[in-house]
C-alpha cells in the first residue's frame, strides 16, 4: 500500500474519531471538501501547511500521523479531550464522575 494511501486512511481515521465530516476538517484546514475526499483516497498528500494545521487539530505528534499500525492511547485520549472540550462544566462534571464510577468498578 503506498504512503499517500495509507496517510489518507490514517486521516479519515482520525477524523472519525474526533466525529469531523470532511466538510468541517476542510473548514478547519482552509481547504475544500474535495481536497480532504483526495487526501483520504490518497491521490493528494497535502502541504507542509496543512500538514502542521492536522497536527493542532488532532494534537497529535508528527510521528503519530505516520504511524499506520493501530490507534494509539494518545490519539484516543486526544479525540476525548476534544469532544469534552466544548461540553459545559456541568457535562465535564458528570462524565468525569462517570469515568470514576467506571474505574471503581474496574479496580474491584
Amino acid at each position: 500500500m503506498s504512503l499517500k494511501l495509507q496517510f489518507g486512511k490514517k486521516i479519515q481515521e482520525l477524523r472519525n474519531l474526533f466525529l469531523l465530516t470532511q466538510e468541517s476538517l476542510a473548514e478547519k484546514l482552509g481547504v475544500s471538501r474535495n481536497t480532504i475526499a483526495r487526501i483520504e483516497k490518497g491521490d493528494n498528500f497535502p502541504s507542509v501547511e496543512t500538514l502542521e494545521k492536522i497536527q493542532e487539530i488532532f494534537n497529535i505528534e508528527y510521528g503519530e500521523l505516520f504511524n499506520f499500525k493501530e490507534t494509539s492511547v494518545k490519539q484516543l485520549e486526544a479525540s476525548l479531550s476534544a469532544r469534552l472540550i466544548n461540553l459545559c462544566e456541568t457535562d465535564k462534571k458528570f462524565f468525569i464522575s462517570v469515568i470514576d464510577s467506571y474505574l471503581k468498578t474496574k479496580n474491584k
